[in-house]
């Protein structure tokens, strides 16, 4: 049946934050399985460039040279008519299917997750922040990512959380049946996916409009300082209104 206003707002508001807090040790291990690759492969590009050729498709290969040239002219990591809505809505598409992938992946005892999280770790992260160091234009491609990459890992991050709790259910589901843990932890996961899906909504408007914007980077990484902290302040606890009971005459 469709749920009433209220609900939809409570679940939103109250359940989603409330559930990633309970799955804090599982988004961890999805956190460590995505940033410790990519911060393996970026001191691995840098100390071998010619790594990168093998890591990264032709295409980021050839917008790094193209940065190199417009760098001079104090040049944007994307050309200004690459902006916009439609763009806003490609890489919004994009990152929900990579964040869909490291949660459904779960389904398969958790390996699809793990392989998922390692994968973009190394190709979209580390490899291609490693390849702009070795080119002396990291400028470029971190104030692009500065803006949106908050909301935009965190939501891989806990979308990985919520494939390991599928993964777990399968793997280790204690005193219970199979299908029971899956059912208990798929509801959780539903939760974190949700949470994914609302940030990737937000980054996506930001990566389309803003990432890309004829900005200084400073008031890009203030965007990315503004979105931490709207992220921390929805996720963080709630005190419950305390119900004053009369003493007994």
């Amino acid at each position: 049946p469709p749920a009433p206003l209220a609900r939809v707002l409570r679940f939103s508001a109250h359940d989603i934050p409330v559930e990633v807090r309970r799955s804090w040790r599982p988004i961890a291990v999805a956190a460590a399985l995505l940033f410790i690759p990519a911060a393996i492969t970026i001191a691995a590009v840098v100390h071998e460039p010619a790594l990168a050729e093998r890591l990264l498709p032709e295409g980021m290969l050839a917008r790094a040279e193209e940065g190199m040239r417009r760098a001079n002219t104090g040049g944007e990591y994307l050309p200004g008519d690459q902006a916009g809505p439609v763009l806003a809505g490609l890489i919004t598409t994009n990152n929900v299917q990579v964040t869909f992938v490291a949660f459904a992946g779960g389904i398969a005892f958790g390996i699809g997750t793990v392989l998922a999280l390692v994968f973009n770790g190394v190709a979209a992260v580390g490899a291609g922040v490693g390849l702009y160091i070795t080119r002396g234009i990291e400028g470029q491609i971190l104030g692009f990512v500065a803006a949106h990459g908050v909301l935009e890992l965190a939501a891989i991050a806990i979308a990985g959380g919520g494939g390991l709790l599928l993964g777990t259910a399968l793997l280790l589901p204690g005193d219970r049946t199979r299908r029971e843990a899956l059912v208990a932890n798929g509801l959780r996961a539903l939760h974190l996916i949700g949470c994914s899906t609302l940030f990737l909504l937000v980054a996506g408007v930001i990566e389309g409009n803003v990432s890309p914007a004829r900005l200084p980077n400073e008031v890009k990484y203030g965007v990315a300082v503004l979105t931490a902290v709207a992220m921390v302040a929805y996720l963080w606890p709630r005190e419950a209104a305390r119900v004053t009971t009369p003493p007994a005459p």
